[in-house]
């Protein structure tokens, strides 16, 4: 009995080392009790995107220290809709929306891009990840996945970059409150080169360039680049990404 004492203590030491382990920083301080009954489940990183009479209801509580909502109702403006922060460290908005089917993303601290894990619903974004997908009102049609980046298609009303007497037409058929244009061909200026937007909605400009190749993007409500989803030909960028390119002949 002298023998086997000190080695049941030794057990339990070592118990309670190990699930002390495991809890840490789950647990809040004075609340031990509670968790020797049952270990405490982590909180999810988002949740709570809920549709409601006033609105949907959008909600992060992951970290950041700031928040906003961008996605197909607000040109995917990385400033339009901030959310607000709550009492339980969550960060909630909720926005009136039509009846239909949006792509979405939260915007950590300016720069982040997040999906939403709990949305029922995602959409390819074209650039390798997810858009998560609300669904506002009955009926609505699926929302259209994002084509991949390189890939020849009419986005919207856009189109491929046209060489004419004038110059080389360039057009974007994006949502948008503002649209320029930057290249290699400007020093990549963020405002030196504005679209017009057209009776149609789509955003163009005609510019006069030598022979020659140019890298470009569209730059969408002063924060977002965008690649000429119209044209097919693209070189890969330093950030990881693609810029579009021309070929003026």
């Amino acid at each position: 009995m002298r023998r086997l004492f000190p080695v049941a203590l030794l057990g339990l030491a070592m118990c309670t080392i190990s699930c002390a382990g495991g809890w840490r920083g789950d647990v809040a301080p004075g609340a031990a009790t509670a968790a020797t009954a049952a270990p405490a489940l982590k909180p999810a990183a988002t949740g709570g995107t809920t549709a409601g009479a006033e609105g949907v209801t959008f909600v992060w509580k992951g970290e950041g220290g700031s928040v906003s909502l961008a996605g197909e109702f607000n040109g995917w403006n990385t400033s339009a809709d901030p959310l607000k922060k709550q009492a339980d460290g969550s960060w909630t908005l909720t926005k009136k929306l039509e009846p239909g089917r949006y792509m979405y993303k939260f915007v950590v601290d300016g720069t982040n891009w997040k999906e939403d894990p709990t949305a029922k619903e995602s959409a390819d974004d074209g650039y390798g990840g997810k858009n998560s997908v609300v669904v506002v009102g009955a009926g609505a049609a699926p929302a259209a996945a994002a084509p991949a980046a390189g890939t020849p298609v009419a986005s919207g009303k856009g189109r491929a970059p046209v060489q004419t007497a004038e110059g080389v037409l360039f057009t974007f058929g994006g949502a948008a409150r503002s649209v320029s244009l930057a290249g290699s061909f400007n020093g990549w200026q963020l405002n030196a080169d504005l679209l017009a937007q057209q009776a149609d909605g789509s955003w163009t400009i005609t510019k006069r360039l030598a022979p020659g190749a140019y890298e470009y993007k569209f730059l969408v409500d002063g924060t977002t680049w965008k690649i000429d989803e119209a044209n097919p030909d693209t070189k890969a960028d330093p950030f990881g990404g693609k810029n579009s390119v021309v070929t003026v002949k």
